[in-house]
């Protein structure tokens, strides 16, 4: 049997998405195109926010990517090659939701290029390895939050518990969106240097 149940005819666009066998609708498998059918007016939203940042159509998966986040507000993994354009989903959350989206990446060389290609499109970003940010950073990271002049902000592993506490501050306040994991390889049982510091996300769950 498929992982999937045969979907009923009166289930809704968003239960054909997101239904499986087991009942759950935590996670969605977007290896499974047929089953992934984005709604006419969202697929509007999302081209004409595209073309604003510059591009003209969506790579394969970046769309549905978006879809899960931005509408079903679901969990979701993404696999594709490099150059597949992976980071078209972290600035389309960024830019659709008006909110801070926080990616966590271990490596630096990739937050600055990424920050680049950010500011090339008038996004505001932001890195930081250690997470030491004393009130008045914190505050004006807020500020910048609110008025939607600070739309990413690239954390190394290490720099998630120092951060905890003002995270989970965003979170009350309703100023954070979604939380990405880069090179998310490295969120492994094998990788046990790692897991430790990704485990604090667990907070802004």
């Amino acid at each position: 049997m498929s992982e999937y149940e045969e979907i009923e005819a009166s289930d809704s666009d968003d239960e054909k998405v997101a239904k499986r066998i087991d009942g759950s609708s935590s996670a969605v498998n977007l290896m499974v195109p047929e089953i992934m059918q984005v709604p006419r007016d969202f697929r509007q939203i999302a081209k004409s926010t595209l073309v604003g940042l510059g591009f003209t159509e969506f790579k394969e998966l970046q769309l549905e990517t978006v879809y899960v986040n931005q509408h079903l507000r679901r969990d979701c993994v993404l696999i594709n090659k490099t150059g597949g354009g992976k980071t078209i989903p972290v600035v389309l959350a960024a830019v659709m939701s008006s909110k801070l989206v926080v990616v966590v990446s271990p490596l630096r060389a990739l937050m600055e290029e990424q920050i680049s290609k950010f500011a090339a499109m008038g996004i505001g970003a932001e890195m930081t390895m250690t997470g030491d940010f004393d009130d008045q950073k914190k505050n004006a990271m807020e500020a910048a939050i609110t008025a939607q002049k600070l739309r990413d902000l690239f954390v190394a592993p290490e720099a998630i518990a120092p951060l905890r506490s003002f995270l989970e501050r965003l979170v009350k306040a309703k100023l954070l969106d979604t939380v990405v994991f880069d090179e998310v390889h490295c969120v492994s049982i094998w990788a046990r240097t790692t897991v430790p510091h990704h485990r604090q996300t667990v907070c802004l769950g």
